[in-house]
Protein backbone atom coordinates (compact mmCIF):
# COMPACT_ATOMS: atom_id res chain seq x y z
CA UNK A 1 0.00 0.00 0.00
CA UNK A 2 2.85 2.44 0.67
CA UNK A 3 4.80 1.46 -2.65
CA UNK A 4 1.46 2.32 -4.19
CA UNK A 5 1.02 6.00 -2.33
CA UNK A 6 4.39 6.99 -2.97
CA UNK A 7 3.59 5.99 -6.52
CA UNK A 8 1.14 8.30 -6.71
CA UNK A 9 3.02 10.94 -5.12
CA UNK A 10 5.66 11.11 -7.40
CA UNK A 11 3.94 10.40 -10.69
CA UNK A 12 3.95 14.30 -11.11
CA UNK A 13 6.76 15.42 -9.40
CA UNK A 14 10.37 16.44 -10.53
CA UNK A 15 13.26 16.28 -8.31
CA UNK A 16 14.57 19.25 -9.88
CA UNK A 17 11.32 21.79 -9.66
CA UNK A 18 8.85 22.71 -6.76
CA UNK A 19 5.40 24.30 -6.46
CA UNK A 20 5.30 27.26 -4.21
CA UNK A 21 2.69 30.03 -3.23
CA UNK A 22 4.40 33.54 -3.51
CA UNK A 23 3.35 36.40 -1.73
CA UNK A 24 1.15 37.63 -4.37
CA UNK A 25 -0.75 34.06 -3.61
CA UNK A 26 0.31 32.90 -6.95
CA UNK A 27 1.57 29.51 -7.55
CA UNK A 28 5.05 29.20 -8.77
CA UNK A 29 7.25 26.98 -10.20
CA UNK A 30 10.90 26.91 -8.59
CA UNK A 31 13.82 25.21 -10.54
CA UNK A 32 16.61 23.38 -8.73
CA UNK A 33 19.09 25.03 -7.72
CA UNK A 34 17.00 27.45 -5.84
CA UNK A 35 18.52 29.17 -2.85
CA UNK A 36 16.75 28.62 0.76
CA UNK A 37 17.79 30.20 4.33
CA UNK A 38 17.89 27.93 7.50
CA UNK A 39 15.54 28.83 10.18
CA UNK A 40 17.96 27.30 12.94
CA UNK A 41 21.27 26.38 13.48
CA UNK A 42 21.53 22.67 13.12
CA UNK A 43 24.08 20.10 11.63
CA UNK A 44 26.76 22.18 10.50
CA UNK A 45 24.48 25.17 9.43
CA UNK A 46 24.07 28.65 11.16
CA UNK A 47 21.03 30.19 11.46
CA UNK A 48 20.15 32.06 8.86
CA UNK A 49 22.54 30.79 6.15
CA UNK A 50 22.12 30.96 2.94
CA UNK A 51 22.30 27.49 0.62
CA UNK A 52 21.00 26.48 -2.29
CA UNK A 53 19.01 22.99 -3.09
CA UNK A 54 20.21 20.76 -5.41
CA UNK A 55 17.31 18.58 -5.95
CA UNK A 56 14.12 18.03 -3.94
CA UNK A 57 12.74 14.50 -2.86
CA UNK A 58 10.29 12.87 -1.15
CA UNK A 59 11.48 10.56 2.31
CA UNK A 60 10.17 7.15 2.66
CA UNK A 61 7.84 9.12 5.45
CA UNK A 62 6.38 10.85 3.15
CA UNK A 63 8.23 14.32 3.83
CA UNK A 64 9.99 16.66 1.78
CA UNK A 65 13.57 16.58 1.63
CA UNK A 66 16.33 18.89 -0.13
CA UNK A 67 19.37 18.00 -0.98
CA UNK A 68 22.12 20.39 -0.24
CA UNK A 69 25.98 19.63 -0.41
CA UNK A 70 25.05 16.40 -1.19
CA UNK A 71 23.13 15.04 1.88
CA UNK A 72 18.74 15.52 2.58
CA UNK A 73 17.65 17.41 5.06
CA UNK A 74 13.68 18.02 5.77
CA UNK A 75 12.21 20.90 4.44
CA UNK A 76 11.06 22.36 7.94
CA UNK A 77 14.03 24.09 8.71
CA UNK A 78 14.36 25.78 5.72
CA UNK A 79 12.23 29.04 4.01
CA UNK A 80 12.92 29.26 0.60
CA UNK A 81 14.13 32.87 -1.00
CA UNK A 82 12.39 33.87 -4.11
Amino acid sequence: MAEQRMYELLKYSSPYSILVVDEKRELREVFCPFKVKTLKAFYKFIEGESLFVEKVKMSTEFKIVYQIEGRYFHYHHFTIIL
